[in-house]
């Protein structure tokens, strides 16, 4: 009986001989940089889909790790103390604090798919259990980089009948005080595979009144915001947010994927009158994931594309094209450096490895993270590995001026904390 799995790969081996897209591929020698995929005549898309699951890709080295410290994490399945399946980071560098977006239903104690409708986990029943939380993690005051010391759990006022928190942003105030735009995944029951379950949640911080609690602002909901995945603020009553899929579930939502469709989209939603009124932004994208703003443009990661994309703002606020940057993976958050002005793109490096680890089937999953200087244009890879100290990373947000980076996976329970690699601001 043949096996398929070493044909594709030594297809795709072959297929790396052929002029075309540049990929980074690990070997026993070292990376090799000048790996290429060109066009086949089957289909213009399986040279790009090859390198963007991974297909080519062996294993990941360990690159970029300086002191890097695991944190200890919350219980699975029920509310805990501790962080644990963390999606999204964002830190408040002037402050020297972070926000964590934590989920314990993501995934159930078994290893199975629990509630996380961005992987079409929609066991709404068992995320209604419990909910997620935000964390705050004071990493300027954690001197042994362990996660012991600063890290609380946020308590939203008045409380939300369900939170299940995945991408999110915040927007400094003037007053000292910090707003929250996070995309909630709420798990209702009996689950409504057409309902508007997922949001967008307008939460406030302001320290000098509690530090341990959130003011809930308001909660946007649309048929423009369908299957959100993070949520950019462009000001206190305006924000983009990504929407993944067209689709939810079936194997309609894997065509989507796996044929690079572009059924993904960026929503323009404006609250200021009270009722929010929402255009679409941009659309005919693939896999609309993480999104993000250097004050100027709007960044977004399309995950199933294998791209970055930066966005010119026009004055009706739809979002038109200015760089596509190609990785060679499939990418998930962005995070903006403000000190260096540059990205980190966050992402899987081996997309079915991964999605095998998120179903409980493999135990860990590589992770990679490009560091992209838009002054010059250059995509460098700044930290990776293979899946024994974070798998499949979701998330990694620097402060160089505290050499902190802070790094999560969507499935990984730990927090893991680094000194920022060599070369990053370089």
């Amino acid at each position: 009986m043949i096996s398929i799995k070493p044909l594709l790969l030594v297809s795709a081996a072959a297929l790396a001989l052929t002029s075309g897209v540049y990929a980074q591929v690990d070997t026993i020698l070292g990376p090799v940089h000048n790996t290429k995929l060109g066009v086949t005549p089957f289909n213009a898309f399986i040279p790009e889909a090859l390198v963007d699951t991974g297909v080519t890709r062996l294993y990941v080295a360990d690159v970029g790790q300086k002191n890097c410290k695991k944190f200890a994490a919350g219980p699975v399945g029920q509310d805990g103390s501790k962080p644990v399946f963390v999606e999204d980071i964002v830190m408040d560098r002037a402050n020297k604090i972070a926000f964590l977006g934590s989920d314990p239903y993501r995934i159930k104690p078994d290893g199975t798919g629990g509630w996380m409708p961005g992987m079409a986990f929609l066991d709404a029943a068992y995320g209604a259990q419990g909910n997620g939380a935000m964390f705050t993690y004071a990493y300027a005051k954690d001197s042994a980089g362990t996660g012991e010391v600063g890290m609380t759990k946020l308590t939203i006022s008045p409380p939300l009948p369900s939170f299940h928190p995945h991408g999110f942003k915040i927007l400094s105030q003037s007053d000292g005080t910090t707003l929250l735009f996070v995309v909630n995944h709420r798990a209702q029951v009996p689950y409504d595979s057409k309902g508007l379950y997922s949001v967008v949640e307008i939460l406030k911080y302001d320290p000098k009144v509690s530090a341990t609690t959130l003011k809930h602002i308001r909660t946007v909901q649309h048929e423009l915001i369908y299957n959100p995945n993070n949520v950019i603020p462009v000001s206190s009553s305006s924000f983009y947010v990504s929407n993944d899929h067209t689709y939810r579930e079936g194997a309609i939502r894997s065509i989507e994927e796996y044929a690079q469709l572009p059924t993904a989209w960026i929503t323009y939603c404006d609250v200021s009158s009270g009722t929010p009124q929402c255009i679409k932004a941009a659309d005919g994208l693939r896999g609309a994931n993480g999104i993000n703003t250097d004050g100027e443009r709007i960044w977004l990661n399309e995950a199933v594309g294998g791209d970055v994309i930066a966005f010119s703002r026009n004055a009706d606020n739809t979002l038109t094209i200015d760089k596509r940057y190609n990785l060679d993976y499939v990418p998930d958050n962005i995070s903006y450096e403000p000190t260096t002005k540059t990205f980190t793109s966050t992402g899987h490096p081996q997309a079915l490895k991964f999605q095998a680890y998120a179903s409980g089937t493999d135990k860990t999953a590589p992770s990679w993270v490009d560091i992209i200087r838009p002054a010059d244009g250059t995509v460098k890879r700044i930290f990776s590995d293979s899946g024994d100290l974070l798998s499949g990373s979701t998330v990694f947000e620097v402060d160089v001026q505290s050499n902190v980076a802070l790094l999560a996976g969507v499935f990984d329970e730990p927090v893991v904390r680094c000194q920022v690699p060599n070369g990053f601001s370089s």
